[in-house]
């Protein structure tokens, strides 16, 4: 047998592997809810099989949008944007609201009103730039660590709970954020160093939780 014959069985071996996997993951994210899955997680064995591929159908999906429910881009006009509130949604959806509420955009979440132009909207608000990572990256977030003190998030930990500066979109956990505050005064980002207001006695309405990511946590 020839080396390109191995080769060729190789790939054949390897393409086959791939389509197994692949419908193994369609069937699983469609019968997700079957008697069959339902009593593989609760086995012993069963359960870490059933959980990573929870975690790989979840990542071929993406994050989506809370208003289109359309799938999250890393650019253009899907890209996640995420406002004064700390709530995201694609910039389309905001281009919308703009656009219908002349320049006010209200979070369909908490209500929160938010002030921008018209005709551009989308530069008043700062890409979440956490889960545009997460949108075309192979690593899940509950794998993700402040890129400060390098701890991961939680959703069940306060200091841990990741913030976003809402002026430049960058993401570090609370612990740090809080931290960085006691120390200067003032609110400045700890990616970019850029600053989110003045000097201020509360940090907290300048660096709101990063909704989008804390909802995808799980622990």
């Amino acid at each position: 047998m020839t080396t390109i014959q191995v080769g060729l069985y190789f790939l054949l071996g390897a393409y086959i592997l791939f389509s197994i996997f692949f419908c193994t993951l369609v069937l699983f994210s469609t019968f997700a809810d079957s008697v069959f899955i339902r009593y593989l997680s609760s086995t012993h064995l069963g359960k870490p099989v059933v959980y990573h591929l929870q975690q790989v159908v979840e990542w071929l999906e993406g994050p989506k949008c809370g208003i289109c429910l359309a799938q999250y881009w890393s650019t253009g006009d899907m890209a996640p944007r995420v406002m004064n509130c700390g709530h995201t949604y694609c910039g389309s959806c905001i281009e919308i609201f703009a656009e219908q509420k002349d320049g006010m955009v209200i979070c369909p979440f908490c209500t929160r009103t938010h002030f921008c132009n018209t005709i551009h909207p989308l530069p008043f608000f700062s890409e979440n730039h956490l889960l545009i990572i997460l949108c075309s990256s192979l690593i899940t977030v509950n794998l993700w660590k402040c890129q400060t003190c390098r701890k991961k998030y939680s959703s069940q930990d306060v200091s841990r709970t990741p913030r976003v500066y809402s002026t430049c979109g960058h993401t570090s956990c609370e612990a740090c954020v809080e931290s960085d505050f006691t120390q200067k005064k003032r609110v400045v980002c700890l990616t970019c160093e850029g600053r989110s207001g003045g000097i201020t006695e509360n940090w907290k309405p300048h660096v709101p939780i990063n909704y989008a990511i804390r909802d995808l946590l799980k622990e």
